[in-house]
């Protein structure tokens, strides 16, 4: 079984790396208890192909059943650096999807979100809409490219996970930030975030997660829908309020933490 699964992830992964003229990274695969995974080691490849194997892999999904995720902070991601130390889930994979499913974020994010931002109004002392009316007026620049900054570095792993959604894959990897619930509510809030938004799992740390977006939401409206969600979850962005609007407005990625 080992052979086949390192034959399926090499077939896909030199599909992808053919396609972008990418070289072909280090490929290790693993059976777990709930399933299998493969990691792709980065660390020989040139600074911006990490970036393009990602977006290559992220386009190939459909097709592959393979949902890349990408690794970061590994200082903090311990004890979990390696594909032997991956958590056991707490019940089988597929029970946990239905829990999931079950759940609804929605209410509970919209009510949470209007508090906390009613507690940052209330702290600085003014009641003003929050909500921008374009990035420059927020001091807020759109990302040029559907890719991570400087200050979001790429790590030196990715994860291919066999399920269709990122809200499964963090489900199956048994992700839980540091002041979360279980997996299945969290699983259920980037669920929300997907189905709703468009906003898909592409890199999780010790606490946080970033999304990406096909392209920017674009109505003021949304944003301001998808910004009392992320407070909602339980997000404490160091941003200026207006800052954190625009940047869901305007940016194809967002950063979701909890805190």
């Amino acid at each position: 079984m080992a052979a086949d699964l390192d034959d399926l992830t090499r077939s896909v992964v030199t599909d992808a790396c053919a396609g972008i003229d990418c070289t072909v990274p280090s490929i290790r695969t693993a059976v777990l208890a709930h399933g299998w995974i493969a990691e792709l080691e980065l660390g020989a490849l040139r600074s911006v192909e990490p970036v393009r194997l990602f977006e290559a892999l992220t386009a190939s999904r459909s097709a592959s059943g393979l949902y890349p995720v990408a690794l970061g902070d590994f200082a903090y991601l311990a004890p979990r650096p390696h594909l032997d130390r991956y958590p056991a889930l707490e019940q089988p994979f597929d029970q946990l999807r239905e829990r999931s499913l079950a759940i609804d974020p929605a209410p509970r994010l919209r009510e949470r979100g209007e508090e906390a931002i009613e507690d940052i109004q209330d702290a600085e002392r003014r009641l003003v809409d929050p909500r921008p009316t374009s990035p420059e007026e927020a001091g807020f620049w759109p990302d040029p490219a559907p890719e991570f900054s400087d200050e979001t570095p790429w790590p030196a792993t990715i994860v291919l996970v066999p399920v269709a959604t990122g809200w499964e894959a963090a489900l199956y990897l048994g992700w839980v930030p540091g002041n979360a619930g279980g997996c299945a509510d969290v699983a259920a809030i980037l669920r929300h975030f997907e189905e709703r938004y468009g906003a898909r799992l592409a890199k999780e740390s010790w606490e946080d997660v970033y999304l990406m977006l096909p392209e920017p939401i674009g109505s003021a409206e949304e944003a301001w829908h998808a910004t009392l969600d992320r407070y909602g979850a339980g997000d404490r962005p160091d941003e200026d309020l207006r800052e954190v609007a625009a940047e869901m407005r305007y940016s194809r990625q967002w950063m979701l933490g909890w805190r």
